[in-house]
């Protein structure tokens, strides 16, 4: 009822103005975990919010989801003989001993590095002269009897695994 006791209509005109949301999922690499979002940057694993407002004045929350994928490394420990120094590796050929790194993408997307660690294992070698008599002219060596004056090389492995190189220096004496 209004001041002088009639009938009083009012009426409302209610309009309802839409909030806003939105989820962004990121996922980044653990060796750089830093993602800039909405003017702050994050660098750990998780969900974050942020709350503004929208254009119709209602209020807009956006949520991150933030994940970290894994990087991946290897170390290689290879010993090569010093006579046959090289070794293919990634695709390529190393002959110097020495640490060398590949770096290469995971299968999540992220650098994977790849470590080669090269040593030289060494040959070895010895010689021996030997003289014997025109009377006896044999000589066992190696498992082998020589009778005829010459050189001879025997070849066997080491005690690292690499070639052993002996040589035998036979004269006659007469």
């Amino acid at each position: 009822t209004n001041a002088v006791g009639c009938d009083s209509v009012a009426t409302l005109i209610l309009t309802i103005r839409q909030t806003s949301t939105s989820t962004t999922e990121v996922s980044v690499c653990s060796n750089t975990p830093s993602y800039l979002w909405n003017g702050i940057v994050r660098s750990a694993p998780g969900t974050y919010t942020y709350t503004t407002t929208n254009a119709v004045g209602c209020d807009s929350v956006a949520t991150l989801i933030l994940t970290l994928r894994q990087t991946s490394t290897s170390t290689t420990n290879i010993s090569v003989c010093s006579n046959t120094p090289t070794y293919l590796w990634n695709g390529i050929v190393r002959s110097a001993p020495g640490t060398y790194t590949f770096t290469t993408t995971n299968s999540v997307g992220c650098d994977s590095v790849a470590t080669l660690i090269l040593t030289l294992r060494q040959t070895s070698t010895s010689t021996t002269n030997i003289s014997v008599c025109s009377n006896t002219p044999t000589y066992l060596w190696n498992g082998i009897v020589r009778s005829a004056p010459g050189t001879y090389t025997y070849t066997t492995t080491n005690a690292v695994g690499c070639d052993s190189v002996a040589t035998l220096i036979l004269t006659i004496r007469q």
